[in-house]
């Protein structure tokens, strides 16, 4: 089996965003092997002929796991990770995330289990509404310990570290069915059982974590904000997650409000790894004018094609 590599997972909605997560994560770290994680149909042809290494995950065909029936869509596809990821250690991803640096894998490789640490405080009332209810857990769940002391510890998972079973697929399946069985205890998707799941192990000293805060969730920060952000992650080499998080993604957003630029540039550079004069619309397939709106709109604006040219001397290899 490999020892590390990054596990991309999407849907049949969002695979051009993986296909620009993929050229971020291969411009620092290039030898570091790609597996593409799918729920839905995606054009895998597509990215085949861009990068033939890419592996590539059906869940659906995992006819053995018994989260078949249950994971999937919304997060709950990269719980398959942990039993039937090919590689030992993993850092995976959401699709709608872009990464500078190269990864920091031996600080990684020391715990079993790495997560974001925000710096940003959850009031109770948040956590009941984005990650779970404690009171409705405490009914269901024997709950011995201080939460108090893990609401700062609380991540967004558009990303984790992990090795390789470290949560069984008996443990997330229980919780799944729990989150069925009562909408409100958790959050929709993984984030709020995963939360509560890890956080707990690692109280009953069944998981080492670490946690460090290397995500941006791009959404809090106003335009300019966004754009010191990502600059100042490129300049410095540091190792960054722009998590593009929530209903609207890269190819919808409003390219006056939110820094759309970095994304679509890695897009266009992933496409262009096989055709220099390609037409975008050939390659992007977009499923809506919506999105090819905002592709033209884009590639017109004055300050789009001043960060396109300086992304690509930024990135130049």
């Amino acid at each position: 089996m490999i020892d590390f590599g990054v596990i991309v997972c999407c849907s049949s909605h969002d695979y051009l965003l993986a296909g620009g997560l993929i050229e971020s994560i291969k411009i620092s770290n290039p030898d570091v092997p790609i597996c593409v994680m799918f729920d839905k149909d995606i054009p895998i042809d597509w990215f085949i002929a861009i990068d033939r290494s890419i592996i590539f995950i059906d869940v659906r065909l995992l006819e053995g796991s018994i989260l078949l029936n249950y994971a999937q869509g919304w997060g709950l596809t990269k719980l398959f990770s942990f039993s039937h990821s090919p590689f030992e250690h993993f850092l995976i991803f959401d699709a709608d995330i872009i990464i500078s640096g190269k990864i920091p894998l031996e600080s990684f490789k020391q715990f079993d289990f790495f997560c974001d640490l925000s710096d940003y405080s959850y009031t109770k009332d948040e956590i009941k509404r984005y990650f779970f209810d404690l009171e409705k857990l405490k009914s269901v769940e024997s709950i011995d310990f201080n939460w108090d002391y893990y609401y700062d510890r609380l991540f967004v998972s558009g990303w984790w570290y992990s090795k390789k079973f470290i949560f069984q697929d008996a443990e997330l399946l229980h919780y799944i069915k729990l989150q069925n069985s009562d909408k409100l205890i958790f959050f929709p998707g993984e984030m709020g059982f995963l939360n509560y799941l890890a956080n707990k192990k690692e109280y009953l000293k069944e998981l080492n974590i670490g946690r460090a805060n290397y995500q941006k969730i791009i959404l809090d920060y106003s335009k300019n904000e966004q754009v010191n952000l990502f600059l100042d992650a490129i300049y410095k080499a540091q190792f960054r997650i722009f998590h593009y998080a929530g209903i609207s993604k890269p190819l919808q957003l409003n390219n006056d409000i939110y820094f759309i630029q970095p994304f679509i540039y890695f897009i266009l550079k992933f496409c262009n790894r096989t055709n220099e004069n390609f037409d975008v619309n050939d390659y992007f397939k977009l499923s809506s004018q919506s999105n090819t709106f905002y592709i033209n709109k884009a590639k017109k604006n004055s300050r789009f094609n001043f960060m396109f040219k300086l992304f690509r001397k930024l990135f130049r290899k």
